[in-house]
């Protein structure tokens, strides 16, 4: 399962202001997973601790390169949601991913 809640930049302003909070709502909840990962980190194997992955980097993209982008980050994600993982491997377990790309302001 993917969350991608749109900003509505051509909505009006009620649509504007729930995307918002939506938004912020999931930004606080990735947030919480990741620090209670952080919090436990050392209670996972070794695997695992080294598979976790914290990135950050800055690119120079326009608006539609952008979309493309996260896009593709989707159809890449895809084939390991849940939902599409009938017989998840052994050793599998659910992983948070959370990607943010935002312009500088």
């Amino acid at each position: 399962m993917s969350l991608d809640f749109d900003a509505g930049a051509d909505a009006d302003e009620d649509f504007q202001a729930a995307s918002a909070l939506a938004r912020a709502a999931m930004l606080e909840l990735s947030d919480a997973t990741v620090r209670d990962y952080v919090t436990r980190e050392r209670s996972f194997s070794p695997a695992w601790r080294e598979a976790a992955a914290f990135l950050q980097t800055a690119i120079v993209a326009t608006p539609a390169e952008l979309d493309k982008i996260t896009q593709q980050i989707q159809e890449t994600l895809a084939p390991y949601y849940a939902s599409a993982r009938a017989g998840a491997p052994r050793g599998s377990r659910v992983v948070h991913v959370s990607v943010r790309a935002v312009p500088e302001p």
